[in-house]
């Protein structure tokens, strides 16, 4: 019934197959022959039997065997003169209500009848104290607690609906972002190799210059220096500014920040280079200057 899940999520355990459910098949009135096998097992332990009233009657009549055998035992009936699952499911998919409620008898004298005790709590105050008393008076002592399930569709329904919801953007959310920290290391990446490939050009032009420059005049050989010195800058320059690129990216709060970072970084670096390679060309086209006075 529904007490099983609330049981099942709230009831604390400490040691091993010391909270026994149906929770296959579901099985209904399990519970007072189950518990009854468990105390004639363990009969130094406390049992409780946890029964739905639907349930309980279904196999009610084992009482009986119980109180023969001389069985330490409480059963404790949860009572909403209902079959409260299939009640409260046909409920959440709008069925009707129709056929799942129910007279009980007296379960106190019903207990009574069989040679058990019986007692019923009338607040949740006194729910622990009656428990109490009913293990400590021994033999087999069946409580009975009216209960509301009126929380089934808030509890069950609509809060589990709501996190479930919480649980999915989040976890869109985290998709987003790993999509979103990918790209970043792709551009990061992407940085890095075109930081390398300039100064690659850099360095070739710098080695065709120093070519030129030995096979010169002196007056040449001073141009290539030049441009030697301008290439080894706009190299650093450039390797300096991939460097900063990672270090702003490191600091970025969010993906938007990161990208609108890199997107920058792309724009001012296409700038940079595109004078950077002006100032080469025209410093390659430029005459050597020659000394007339030798």
């Amino acid at each position: 019934g529904m007490y099983k899940i609330w049981f099942a999520r709230n009831y604390r355990t400490y040691v091993a197959n010391t909270l026994l459910l149906d929770n296959a098949l579901a099985t209904m009135g399990a519970g007072l022959p189950s518990a009854m096998m468990a105390a004639m097992l363990y009969p130094e332990r406390r049992v409780l039997a946890v029964c739905g009233d639907g349930g309980f009657m279904m196999n009610s009549q084992e009482m009986e065997t119980a109180v023969r055998l001389k069985l330490n035992l409480v059963v404790l009936i949860l009572e909403d003169s209902a079959y409260g699952m299939i009640r409260w499911k046909q409920a959440v998919d709008s069925f009707p209500d129709f056929g799942l409620t129910f007279g009980n008898p007296d379960f106190v004298k019903y207990a009574e009848s069989y040679g058990a005790k019986g007692s019923r709590v009338e607040s949740p105050d006194s729910l622990i104290p009656t428990l109490e008393q009913a293990f400590k008076g021994g033999g087999v002592h069946l409580v009975v607690v009216p209960i509301d399930y009126t929380e089934n569709t808030r509890v069950l329904v609509d809060e589990l609906r709501e996190k479930s919801q919480t649980l999915e953007m989040e976890s869109a959310m985290s998709e987003q972002i790993n999509e979103q920290a990918e790209k970043m290391r792709e551009m990061a990446q992407t940085t890095l190799d075109k930081a390398k490939d300039a100064v690659s050009k850099y360095m070739a032009e710098s080695q065709k210059l120093r070519e030129k420059a030995d096979s010169g005049i002196r007056a040449t050989y001073s141009t290539a220096k030049e441009m030697n010195d301008k290439a080894v800058a706009f190299a650093e320059a450039n390797v300096a500014a991939g460097f900063e690129l990672a270090q702003r990216l490191l600091h970025a709060k969010d993906p938007q920040e990161m990208s609108a970072i890199y997107q920058n970084h792309l724009k001012e670096q296409m700038e940079k280079m595109n004078e950077q390679f002006r100032e080469l060309g025209s410093a390659m086209s430029r005459p050597p200057a020659v000394d007339l006075n030798k």
